[in-house]
């Protein structure tokens, strides 16, 4: 199924972007009035409303159900562990194999599917044989030209935030005087991950009764020029 209930909330899987993205109530009842109204021109709203509670309770996730996770009858063996999985636009990677095993064997890439059930999706495909970002490299020597290990580090923290893993329980600090290349590091980290899957906020604004709801299903939260002491 690509409709699923989840968290009182309806959730539909998009194949353009492979990713599942909540259905407001208004939106998607207006598509039950509509299908409803094909086969019934005098339907009745309490008609509509019938349907949807049994849509709600057909579609069901088990209370358990996080994100991400595999939906019931693709929990296989050969399934990897979903929280190691990275979604693309165009397929699912799944980065412990293609890095022990190579690009083109079996298990780096899998197909997309509705069965991955996550809200988080690059917005933009996959290709393998992508060529050598020297731009972005040649930036990184400019500001860190004799620090290899600062750039070891970001590379690191790059392939990090793809992931919702957050056992590490670490924060990325940067530190420089303005125009030193914090900014485009952040532009770069945010199109990375994808706009939608990333929030920017202040200190005070997090630190605030509500200020954690936005993060909620985001791969990364990036801070501005935060003001500490």
């Amino acid at each position: 199924p690509t409709l699923a209930w989840y968290a009182d909330e309806f959730w539909e899987w998009r194949a353009g972007e492979n990713c599942w993205t909540k259905v407001s109530d208004k939106a998607l009842r207006a598509r039950v009035l509509g299908w409803c109204g094909q086969r019934d021109p005098d339907v009745r709203p309490r008609y509509v409303r019938d349907v949807f509670e049994y849509m709600q309770s057909i579609l069901m996730l088990p209370s358990q159900t996080e994100q991400p996770s595999w939906l019931n009858g693709a929990k296989r063996q050969d399934r990897p562990p979903a929280k190691e999985i990275i979604a693309a636009r165009n397929c699912l990677i799944h980065p412990p194999t293609l890095f022990a095993a190579g690009v083109g064997v079996q298990g780096s890439t899998i197909e997309k599917t509705p069965a991955f059930f996550s809200a988080n999706a690059m917005s933009y495909d996959f290709h393998p044989d992508a060529p050598e970002p020297t731009a972005w490299l040649a930036f990184l020597r400019k500001i860190w030209e004799h620090d290899s290990e600062s750039i070891d580090t970001l590379q690191e923290w790059m392939g990090y935030i793809l992931t919702p893993d957050t056992r590490q329980q670490k924060v990325l600090f940067m530190f420089g005087p303005q125009a030193a290349g914090k900014g485009t590091i952040m532009y770069v980290m945010e199109q990375l991950v994808g706009e939608r899957n990333s929030h920017s906020a202040g200190l005070a604004a997090m630190a605030s009764q509500f200020g954690s709801e936005p993060l909620r299903g985001k791969l990364l939260c990036l801070v501005p020029d935060p003001k500490i002491g």
